[in-house]
């Protein structure tokens, strides 16, 4: 796991409350990013504690169906801007990069598929051991989409569905 800023810009991809619209976009993101797009985390689950939690799925049984994916964004973040920003990100989410087991998140590289599938690597923070600890038995966010299980009203147009919709809400 490399979480040195230092190995090149690279997009971050962001599923919570750094997502455009969240709560955090404005105040860490807004003009610091040039171009955001939709994105998906393929593998992973997405929990809800007092914020969004993202873990590795690692225990998914033989023949369980798709594997699980996190809906997100990933954020194309000016250069000039790139390194203080993961700074800023790094304390938003209580990562230590000198120190990764006592970090709330874990800042890792991951691949992350764009709305076409075309895979790009980006930043992405996932729960550390404290929270991976604090998820075990619950249940993940359905569809792992936080926005919209926050406000079922609430959809992304640029991003394709995927399988059909047993609620009817998008």
């Amino acid at each position: 796991m490399v979480t040195s800023a230092t190995d090149g810009p690279r997009p971050v991809f962001v599923y919570g409350t750094l997502r455009p619209g969240a709560e955090n976009w404005e105040p860490f993101l807004a003009g610091r990013a040039v171009h955001d797009e939709p994105g998906r985390l393929p593998g992973h689950v997405l929990f809800e504690l007092e914020y969004p939690v993202v873990v590795e799925h690692t225990s998914a049984p033989a023949g369980a169906g798709e594997p699980p994916v996190v809906i997100g964004h990933i954020v194309h973040v000016a250069p000039d801007h790139h390194d203080r920003l993961l700074e800023r990100l790094d304390w938003l989410e209580g990562h230590l990069p000198h120190d990764p087991g006592r970090s709330l998140y874990v800042r890792v590289r991951r691949d992350v598929e764009r709305a076409g599938g075309e895979p790009v690597e980006c930043w992405v923070y996932l729960a550390g051991p404290e929270l991976q600890a604090r998820v075990v038995g619950r249940e993940p966010v359905p569809g792992g989409d936080w926005l919209a299980a926050r406000d079922p009203a609430w959809t992304d147009p640029d991003l394709p569905l995927v399988g059909p919709d047993p609620d009817g809400l998008r």
